[in-house]
């Protein structure tokens, strides 16, 4: 009997040996992932009566050195106001021995972790911060006893609505000449954030309202027409919404109109009497 009798599948064998020509031992090398089978075929030895051996069962065992790759994902976006957040992990093939303690968290807390096999859920209650949720390598197995691969996870929690923006109308008064052509500024706001605005007045129901984005943190919003208002104190409330979805509190400021008040030709459009 000699290794060349041996029926290999995905193998190479080596170093036969016997001490009674009865039990006979050697070693099996896969040579890639996959399936690996192993038997003898009949006749491949003789007995001292020159009779053929029968044909042996056949066995094998599967080989698989491709460690578990996990795919992470969230339910909330990488600048977000959502506390409460989901992350789903994802294996590329079952494992066992992994538990929520496993996972390395810098801020929040875990409020439940659940799941079998290749699929897992975590419900996550976060902190505001940047926030980063590993699985760190070799802490999931698959069957044949390979480690999990690291990933991280992270996003950003802003839970701090916008503190430090205001709003003024330019003109230092409206008339006839610039009431249907008036301009406000936001000073100190956020690049990329939503404002919404409303010009109102105690003397009638008009609202003249509109929205935009802000593209520097200073923006000036032109062309307003007013011309729908009567004379007195009309009042503008902004409100401004930032990257994260944190609705601030309105801010305001007032402007006196003087519709009837006759302008002399020369002046400014401004009302302020000046060339």
């Amino acid at each position: 009997f000699e290794l060349n009798d041996l029926n290999l599948s995905n193998a190479i064998a080596s170093d036969l040996s016997t001490t009674d020509n009865r039990l006979f031992t050697f070693y099996v090398q896969a040579l890639a992932e996959g399936n690996v089978r192993v038997s003898i075929g009949a006749n491949s030895a003789e007995d001292a009566a020159g009779n053929g051996t029968m044909g042996s069962n056949d066995i094998g065992f599967y080989y698989d050195i491709t460690q578990p790759v996990v795919t992470l994902s969230k339910n909330v976006a990488d600048l977000t106001n959502t506390v409460n957040a989901i992350v789903l992990l994802d294996f590329s093939e079952p494992v066992i021995d992994f538990e929520a303690a496993d996972l390395v968290i810098n801020k929040g807390t875990i409020e439940s972790f659940q799941g079998t096999q290749a699929a897992y859920q975590l419900n996550f209650s976060g902190t505001e911060g940047l926030i980063e949720v590993t699985i760190p390598e070799g802490v999931a197995f698959d069957r044949a006893g390979n480690g999990n691969e690291e990933q991280t996870i992270s996003w950003e929690l802003d839970i701090t609505p916008p503190q430090e923006h205001s709003v003024a109308i330019v003109p230092m008064a409206i008339n006839s000449l610039n009431e249907g052509s008036v301009s406000f500024e936001i000073s100190n706001g956020i690049s990329g954030a939503i404002f919404t605005y409303e010009f109102t007045s105690s003397e009638t129901s008009a609202i003249v309202s509109g929205a935009g984005i802000m593209d520097n943190t200073d923006f000036r919003v032109s062309g307003v027409d007013l011309s729908a208002f009567p004379s007195g104190v009309i009042e503008l409330n902004l409100t401004l919404t930032d990257l994260a979805g944190n609705t601030a509190e309105p801010v305001w400021d007032q402007v006196i109109k003087e519709a009837e008040k006759e302008i002399p030709e020369g002046f400014s459009p401004n009302g302020d009497g000046v060339n």
